[in-house]
């Protein structure tokens, strides 16, 4: 029973408790899997208990099944198993593979994890088993039945089975669900944004996890449960203060009920708030850890863009080019016939021998006049006229000479013409050809960006669904204001009705005494309160001075610190010239650093707050929760240096740690002073299943 539950009753109460002994620390004894995933029939696992070698540690190789038996865990204490990213349920077979392809039409195999655990007074086995049916004719897989159980011995003695319906809340109470992430490592997830798969509110664990939890439950209890909490019942007893008192306390209950009601929807807004902040984290994390794709898909839509601009150019260039040989087409055509013309006229007689604007009808009025314009006499028979007739045979329209003449002007003029439109031709085909060119660099770059972005999220849709988000946390954010403000006004009523009623209250004796009772659960609760706030402040600055420190141990981190916010989540903060700048785009290994250091962080504090409260046994202080470490694959990212520093404090911030790894990795642990038990898992020929073998520790 915790501390605060027998004050309140010794107190309040007046009743008598028996002050019983602490419960030594849960701790596991045995796992055994049959038949379970890679785990072919009976295997068997024995963890080392001791005080001083509390390491046990299970080697193998890469895909042999180390995740297997942190699933088996999982399976055992909960009745379910780690899905990860981009898988679904139904991707994961519990009934080993080598079982179901021997099985028969109609044969039934089954598959169940049993895990024992104790401490000083108590041992219990846990057992979880599904059998499967292979039904003729698709011979499909199918469950039969399920079966689970809790059995208990104390001080060693017969056992004794738990009530089923009773049986996961004895868990709940020995290993909480929400703290799974914390002792059940899942190494290959420390380096996303959630610390080891925790999704949870990380501020309510850790204050599970540091005692700080009692406290609230106890607060709880005390006052803040309205007319159910102990305080509440107790003043439900006072009465018969009159018709007064009665109208005063109805009014009072009312605003209480309401009270209660606002604070229902409150936690509502806070939880809602809580997660809209943990998905908005999750975008900017992707976004972050994005950047590059982003970039590309930036560029990608850009590309997109220029290679269709670069396509209405060609097709433009060829437009352009068709409509100008349209208009010119006479004068391109006719270039062949042009020069052929200019060749021939070349080839023929073009001597000037006419009179220029001499006529034939001029030549024909001079013979008939006899007479030449110079006086000369003109005979048929004279030398004068034989001239005459051979001139008039140069002239129009016996004579082509003008024409020629006229003709080629007129057929120069068509050739130059023509070689321009040609020349225009060349070029605008030039132009067509680079754009035409550039075009389909630009679209083999575009459809080579496309592939490498094939899958790839879409970042303008996350963008979207950021300030979604953001837009429902921010309502949430002032419904809360509204809410808290609502309460406040509430309360400050129910602080004045509650003087009347106490003046009307103190009428009688029996009234009084209730009145005394409450009085002490209202002073219990305001020490409670006030301790738990001193209390959470000491372990929140404790918890980021001991950050700090594991973190520059683990990792040998000069130029980078790590620290908590007030909602405990880290950030990782490297220095500058100006001082701490917040890094968020963080690599691999700095998230692993990271969440590393704030488990092993907790862990260790519970660990000496743990011993500090053995060693007083008159403290009211309450007890953190403390429990075993499982660990998949931790150092699996980690260099050599990195393994062996963080590898030397988890003996000392847990009472039992359970570690499966890598042959590789465990070469720099230097852990083997610690081993109490060692283990190899063995893979089957066939690579289907594996075994699971003893070691000594000199093996």
């Amino acid at each position: 029973m915790e501390r605060w539950q027998r004050i309140l009753q010794e107190q309040l109460l007046h009743m008598p408790i028996k002050d019983t002994d602490k419960e030594g620390i849960m701790k596991f004894e045995r796992l055994i899997l049959h038949n379970f995933m890679r785990y072919k029939g009976r295997n068997e696992l024995e963890f080392s208990c001791d005080e001083q070698k509390n390491v046990t540690v299970v080697l193998g190789d890469n895909t042999v099944g180390k995740t297997t038996i942190a699933q088996a865990f999982r399976f055992g204490l909960y009745g379910e198993i780690q899905i990860e990213n981009g898988k679904i349920k139904e991707d994961y077979q519990l009934l080993n593979s080598d079982v179901v392809s021997s099985m028969d039409s109609n044969a039934r195999e089954s598959v169940f994890v049993e895990i024992t655990l104790s401490n000083d007074e108590k041992r219990y086995e846990i057992h979880r088993e599904i059998a499967y049916i292979r039904k003729y004719p698709s011979n499909v897989l199918t469950e039969s039945y399920r079966k689970k159980s809790l059995s208990f011995s104390e001080n060693y003695g017969g056992l004794k089975e738990i009530p089923e319906e009773e049986m996961e809340s004895v868990i709940q109470e020995m290993f909480p669900r929400d703290l799974a992430g914390y002792f059940l490592f899942d190494g290959e997830k420390w380096n996303t944004g959630n610390l080891g798969g925790i999704k949870e509110n990380i501020k309510e664990s850790v204050h599970k996890l540091t005692g700080l939890s009692s406290a609230e439950k106890a607060m709880f209890h005390i006052a803040d449960m309205g007319k159910n909490s102990a305080v509440g019942k107790m003043k439900a007893k006072i009465t018969g203060g009159g018709a007064i008192y009665d109208s005063i306390q109805a009014d009072n209950d009312r605003d209480i009920k309401e009270v209660e009601n606002v604070e229902t929807k409150l936690e509502t807004d806070k939880k809602n708030i809580v997660y809209y902040e943990n998905e908005i984290r999750k975008i900017e994390e992707f976004l972050l850890n994005n950047e590059s794709t982003e970039a590309m898909q930036k560029n990608y839509k850009g590309m997109e863009q220029l290679y269709h601009a670069k396509q209405r150019n060609v097709e433009c260039g060829y437009k352009n080019l068709m409509n100008y040989f349209s208009e010119n087409i006479v004068a391109y055509c006719a270039m062949p016939m042009i020069h052929r013309s200019i060749a021939l006229m070349k080839k023929a007689d073009m001597e000037q021998k006419d009179i220029p604007y001499m006529k034939q009808a001029t030549i024909d009025y001079l013979i008939q006049k006899g007479e030449c314009i110079c006086g000369a006499k003109i005979t048929n028979q004279s030398e004068a006229y034989r001239h005459l007739m051979d001139q008039r045979n140069f002239l129009p329209p016996a004579s082509i000479g003008l024409l020629l003449n006229d003709f080629e002007k007129i057929a120069r003029q068509w050739e130059r013409k023509g070689e321009a439109v040609k020349e225009e031709i060349e070029e605008l085909a030039l132009e067509i050809s680079k754009d035409q060119e550039s075009f389909e660099k630009t679209y083999n770059q575009y459809i080579e960006l496309g592939r490498k972005l094939d899958g790839s999220e879409n970042f303008e849709e996350k963008r979207a669904e950021q300030k979604r988000l953001e837009v429902q946390r921010n309502s949430y954010i002032r419904s809360q204001g509204i809410h808290e403000e609502k309460i406040q006004g509430l309360k400050t009523r129910i602080e004045h009705r509650e003087k009347e009623l106490s003046s009307l209250a103190l009428r009688n004796a029996e009234n009084r005494k209730w009145k005394s009772r409450v009085e002490i659960g209202k002073q219990l609760y305001q020490k409670i309160a006030s301790d738990y706030k001193k209390k959470e402040k000491e372990v929140f600055e404790e918890l980021n001075k001991r950050i700090q420190i594991n973190f520059h141990q683990m990792f040998n981190a000069k130029d980078k610190k790590i620290v908590l916010d007030e909602k405990y989540n880290i950030k990782m903060m490297y220095q500058t010239e100006h001082g701490y700048t917040e890094e968020k785009n963080l690599s691999e290994g700095e998230k692993i650093a990271r969440n590393f250091a704030f488990i092993t962080t907790i862990m260790e504090y519970n660990a000496e707050k743990k011993k500090s409260l053995k060693t007083q046994d008159n403290s009211t202080e309450l007890e953190p929760e403390t429990l075993p470490i499982v660990l998949d694959g931790p150092f699996s990212k980690l260099g050599a240096e990195n393994i062996g520093l963080i590898a030397k404090i988890l003996p000392e911030i847990a009472d039992q740690v359970i570690i499966f790894m890598l042959e590789k990795d465990w070469e720099h642990t230097g852990l083997e002073d610690y081993v109490g038990s060692r283990y190899q898992i063995d893979k089957e020929s066939d690579a289907k299943s594996a075994s699971l073998r003893r070691c000594k520790l000199s093996c």
